[in-house]
């Protein structure tokens, strides 16, 4: 897997992952089966976690695959995508070969400066492109509904905020 080899051949000693954040990344490579949930402590760095764990499958995936994050909050979108937007920056700063286009980091919802679900869904280059997307739970469950082969070619889903999502919502992504 392409995936396990990325995780266990990066250089972590020039990021700023912590050791026990390199370790948890480093799980995900030896102990992922669909669908997986990895509980992390408040204070632990989930969320760079999750942006290198991102980075990492997008570089990975095959050209029509995306990673999404899905956040219960529109609210959450905006300072993800900031977060993800400013490590990705550092990264390129760094000459880290796990930075991507900052074009390929996507966030859509209704807010300004993002993409509306509706553009999104028509998009071609974003269906043929492998992106990170940052979306609501309801733009997701909107995605879900309307383009169901665009969540089952995901690369990759991560749902922030785990404990707030209804289980009904989260079987219906396991069986898509």
């Amino acid at each position: 897997m392409r995936l396990s080899f990325l995780i266990n051949h990066y250089d972590y000693a020039q990021s700023i992952l912590r050791p026990y954040q390199i370790e948890a990344i480093k799980a995900v490579s030896t102990r992922y089966q669909f669908p997986s949930r990895y509980l992390l402590a408040t204070g632990s760095g989930k969320t760079l976690i999750q942006n290198t764990l991102a980075l990492m499958v997008c570089h990975v995936a095959i050209d029509n695959q995306s990673v999404f994050i899905v956040t219960p909050q529109i609210e959450l979108v905006n300072q993800l995508y900031r977060d993800l937007i400013d490590y990705n920056d550092g990264l390129r700063e760094r000459q880290d070969p796990l930075c991507i286009s900052n074009d390929a980091i996507l966030k859509v919802s209704s807010h300004g400066k993002s993409i509306a679900l509706k553009l999104f869904r028509k998009n071609e280059s974003v269906k043929n492109e492998s992106s990170i997307v940052i979306c609501c739970a309801d733009s997701f469950k909107n995605l879900l509904a309307k383009e169901p082969a665009q969540v089952q070619s995901a690369a990759l889903i991560l749902l922030d905020e785990h404990h707030v999502y209804k289980p009904l919502f989260l079987f219906n992504i396991q069986k898509k």
